[in-house]
Parts: C-alpha cells; sequence; structure tokens
C-alpha cells in the first residue's frame, strides 16, 4: 500500500471520527430546546480544527456558520437555524447532504431567464456546486447583481441543492413561503434552483 493511499486512509478516518464528534455535541446543544451563543461558538471552533480533513457534511456546516457569523451577530432567528441544523446532525447526518428533488420545491416553470444587471437577489439553503454559496454571491454582484433578504423588490430567489424533502419545516422554509406569497401577488420574485441559476452564467 503507498504512502499516499495510506494518508487518504487516514485523513477518512480523521473526518469520520470528527463527524461522530459533532452529533455528540450537537446532540448536547439541543438538550435543553434550544442553541446559545457559547454554544454555536464552541461548535465553530472544532470545525475550524475539522476543516483539514474534510468531508462534505464538514464544507456545508462550515459555509452554513460562515454565513451565519457574517455579520459578527448570532440573532434569535438564526440560532434556529442552527437548532435545526443540529437536530439533524444529531438525528441523522446524511439528512445534511440530501439533494432536495426539484418536484418537492416550487420553481418557476418553466425556468426563467436570469438577468444579473440591477437583480435583486436572496439566496437560501445549502449550496453543493463548487462555487459554494459564497462564490455564488461573489458572480452576482460582480454581474451587477443585489444580495439581500425577500423582500417584494426581491427578482429571484436562489434555492441550494442540498436540502432536505421536508423543506417547509426548515429555516429556509420561511423565505420559500414568502416568497411564494409575493410572487402571486406581485408576480416576482421568480423562484430558482441552483442548477438553474448556474446554467445561466
Amino acid at each position: 500500500m503507498s504512502n499516499s493511499t495510506i494518508d487518504r486512509a487516514r485523513k477518512a478516518d480523521k473526518a469520520t471520527h470528527n463527524i461522530s464528534e459533532l452529533t455528540g455535541m450537537a446532540k448536547m446543544a439541543i438538550a435543553d430546546g434550544k442553541v446559545t451563543s457559547e454554544e454555536a461558538d464552541t461548535v465553530r471552533a472544532f470545525l475550524a480544527q475539522a476543516s483539514m480533513y474534510p468531508s462534505p457534511l464538514i464544507e456545508n456546516l462550515i459555509e452554513d456558520f460562515d454565513r451565519i457569523y457574517a455579520d459578527g451577530i448570532v440573532d434569535d432567528e438564526e440560532k434556529q437555524e442552527l437548532f435545526e441544523l443540529f437536530s439533524k446532525l444529531a438525528g441523522d447526518p446524511s439528512t445534511l447532504g440530501e439533494m432536495a428533488k426539484s418536484s418537492n420545491l416550487p420553481l418557476c416553470d418553466p425556468p426563467p431567464p436570469i438577468r444579473f444587471e440591477g437583480s435583486r437577489f436572496c439566496l437560501t439553503g445549502t449550496f453543493g456546486s463548487q462555487l459554494k454559496r459564497s462564490g455564488c454571491e461573489k458572480v452576482i454582484r460582480d454581474r451587477g447583481g443585489v444580495i439581500g433578504g425577500i423582500a417584494k423588490s426581491t427578482d429571484y430567489l436562489v434555492i441550494g441543492e442540498y436540502a432536505t424533502s421536508s423543506w417547509k419545516h426548515s429555516s429556509m422554509g420561511n423565505k420559500i413561503l414568502k416568497a411564494m406569497a409575493f410572487r402571486d401577488d406581485e408576480g416576482k420574485p421568480a423562484i430558482v434552483s441552483e442548477g438553474q441559476f448556474l446554467s445561466a452564467l
């Protein structure tokens, strides 16, 4: 067995161990029915170390934490999102990497053309492409678009490809339901998948 093969095996074992550690931390964090800022900070610090031995689940969690901590404050809505993430991790970690079927999502049919210049975008869910969510946001800004929350002025809601089929009961479900209501009343935003967004690049 070559040294490179042994090294890959060790990294895979370490990644598996890290996921087990995270599962235990998640169970402890949600035991009292909420996630505190201190618990979130502890998991974030662990993820920083775990990034040395990446796996799709670890990478998705790191991206979620980076987004949540982007403004330096973890508000109540974000704590609820973390609680839902930790609940999935504590119950069945594989659901954090489950690809949502487009038939389960209220995507526009047919998919609309996506124009960037002057358009307002909202992104939700976990993105599975190499660009990741942060890369998609950069593309939007570089092409003259604006990133923000869901509002009547939003032109596009882009849903990441990794989500569970029970999206209505997740934190991203609030954004999707609001977008659906605005779309019914105002004719927008268009709701598109990550794949449809990438096809427009």
